[in-house]
């Protein structure tokens, strides 16, 4: 059964957070509720946006390494809303296209899962 009471984004404290600060309290709630859709979906989009945070990586590498044996931290990029609002789409869009995949397969099941995954998505850019 796939539910999005728990997880569904809270419109209140749409205004005064981001869409990641809002996803990761819902992820929490998600969690609590043991809402397997909601926290796959969650989860993945928070993923997507900490990967379009990262540093694009140098093309060429110094020689000797100057971080040889510690850690070296690299600043993140600062996405913006609009950023955010355009992961989340390409995020819904790339569900869709499985949808349609899972239709026209015949494996209904997947595609409502899916489905449900997209509600949960757009309600972040409403």
């Amino acid at each position: 059964m796939v539910t999005t009471g728990p997880a569904a984004p809270d419109r209140e404290a749409a205004g005064r957070t981001s869409i990641p600060e809002r996803m990761r309290a819902d992820l929490a709630r998600a969690m609590k509720a043991r809402d397997r859709v909601a926290v796959s979906v969650l989860r993945a989009t928070l993923a997507a946006f900490a990967n379009a945070e990262a540093p694009p990586a140098r093309e060429a590498v110094t020689w000797p390494p100057s971080a040889v044996g510690r850690l070296v931290e690299h600043r993140r990029i600062d996405l913006s809303h609009a950023d955010h609002e355009r992961i989340v789409r390409e995020e819904i869009a790339d569900r869709r296209v499985a949808i349609a995949e899972y239709t026209a397969g015949g494996r209904h099941d997947e595609a409502a899962t899916l489905q449900s995954g997209v509600a949960l998505l757009a309600g972040y850019l409403a």
